[in-house]
């Protein structure tokens, strides 16, 4: 089982990159293969079709002043699950 789950995260295409440090929101929207910027209270998680869009990330990132964090993670299993089945368990 844990095979399947391990599996089943590397295959699924969408990933996800935290940032902290002064980047603006509206300019990492517009960067290409982004489908979704939240704002938490000190960082960002940035959601991106796949990891061909890390590099467009990390180029405007490493113009950017203060940079503290750039971590890119693997959806957790929650994630696989809603964009699969369509909604949230917890709705």
């Amino acid at each position: 089982l844990s095979w399947y789950i391990k599996d089943s995260k590397h295959t699924f295409s969408q990933q996800n990159i935290y940032i902290k440090g002064d980047v603006k929101i509206n300019e990492l929207r517009e960067i290409e293969g982004v489908v979704e910027v939240l704002e938490h209270n000190d960082s960002y998680e940035v959601k991106i079709k796949n990891d061909e869009q890390v590099s467009n990330v990390f180029e405007y990132v490493s113009r950017c002043q203060n940079i503290k964090l750039f971590d890119v993670k693997l959806p957790s299993l929650n994630e696989i699950f809603v964009s699969k089945v369509g909604k949230s368990y917890e709705e």
